[in-house]
């Protein structure tokens, strides 16, 4: 009888290999099919040297800098002025998005590089109007936010002046990208250092909104703005939400998320503008913790809350993390629940939080971390536990 031989396989080779998005984002087959959209609306377009050279040069490249490549590539292999390159790339643009939609049509990210060409060679005195109506289309079929802060930061005044136009746009993602493009804390866009209040006219036209796409711009637009100056997002919250123009569900909603940073923080004014009372008293009355878990698992934990009135509960739990070279150095706070506890009822609540080893956001390490409880900003005790 042959002996079975158990096989043995390299851990690395076991290991599905990861695909990055930027990987699909801008893959091969994206761009020939820019390069298609070109060479349709430019027969001179030398369409395998592009593809070539942009294939070759974004491999090592990040995301952003994929954008920048193809744009540089764009002006290269299309040698005209400013003028007429952009009637061929503009002409180049597929049909817009679903004007009928309501949410999260991001369109497809390889027409990015269309509005970083207009912000890279478009944004002088003389082209400006022409330039901004290029973003105007553009961003009918994705997002020109980050483009038009190159706009801003060079010619605040007549690009504030054009959002403001646009916010009462047809097109939702245009009104989109007049709150979106004028945040002050874009994520992975550059400064434009204008007055917090800048937009206050933009989002006074959006607040109201009927896409829930634009109402989550303007609440994450207030959010950023809550970071810096906690009175001047609630004021205009607080504003927003005496007019009546939005429906109940999508105010709270906007009160909700764009206060979010605030709530985390238990800030009185902010909690209040959500219906919950920072005063109110409560009884946790069991909260459990594992006590040892292991990275790339999860650590479980469980509370029951009591309250002595029917009361709105801001239920938020604070992770404290291990620091590499030892000690607790950092933490996090998540939002656990919010409800409405009635009077002498208890409600149970359990969770288990990923202690995920290679986070892109935060890196676990092994060793004491905590978490602790916080009811409508109030810390209600905190326990700890060991990652092994």
């Amino acid at each position: 009888m042959m002996k079975k031989v158990k096989k043995v396989t390299n851990k690395a080779a076991r290991q599905t290999e990861k695909i990055l998005l930027k990987d699909i984002l801008f893959s091969p087959e994206k761009i020939i099919y820019l390069a298609n959209l070109i060479k349709a609306n430019y027969p001179n377009f030398q369409v395998h040297e592009f593809i070539n050279t942009s294939s070759s040069a974004c491999k090592s490249l990040e995301l952003k800098a994929r954008i920048n490549c193809l744009a540089e590539n764009l002006n290269k292999y299309i040698p005209e002025n400013y003028e007429s390159q952009l009637k061929i790339l503009l002409s180049a643009l597929p049909p817009p998005l679903d004007p009928n939609l309501c949410d999260n049509d991001f369109g497809d990210f390889i027409i990015a590089p269309f509005s970083h060409f207009v912000a890279r060679y478009g944004c002088q005195i003389h082209y400006l109007n022409l330039s901004l109506e290029a973003l105007y289309e553009i961003t009918k079929r994705f997002s020109a936010e980050d483009a038009v802060r190159y706009f801003l930061v060079t010619f605040p005044e007549e690009t504030l002046h054009t959002l403001q136009v646009w916010s009462r746009d047809d097109n939702y993602h245009v009104r989109r990208l007049c709150s979106e493009g004028t945040r002050p804390s874009l994520p992975w866009s550059q400064k434009i250092n204008l007055p917090l209040n800048h937009s206050k006219v933009i989002l006074d036209n959006l607040y109201s909104d009927t896409k829930r796409y634009v109402i989550r711009s303007v609440a994450n637009h207030v959010n950023d703005i809550a970071k810096h100056d906690p009175q001047l997002a609630i004021s205009y919250l607080h504003t927003w939400k005496l007019s009546n123009k939005q429906s109940k569900k999508e105010m709270d909603y906007l009160c909700t998320h764009g206060l979010r940073t605030l709530l985390k923080q238990g800030h009185a004014k902010a909690l209040s503008l959500v219906g919950i009372s920072k005063r109110l008293k409560f009884k946790l009355l069991e909260f459990t913790l594992q006590k040892q878990a292991r990275l790339n698992n999860y650590v479980s934990f469980s509370i029951t809350v009591q309250s002595k009135i029917t009361a709105t509960t801001l239920i938020l739990y604070r992770v404290y993390f291990q620091h590499r070279l030892g000690g607790i150095k950092s933490q996090k706070v998540f939002r656990l629940k919010q409800l409405k506890i009635v009077k002498n009822t208890s409600v149970t609540i359990s969770r288990k939080y990923k202690l995920n080893e290679n986070a892109t956001t935060r890196k676990i390490y092994k060793g004491k971390h905590a978490l602790e409880i916080l009811i409508n900003g109030t810390s209600y005790g905190k326990k700890y536990f060991i990652v092994q």
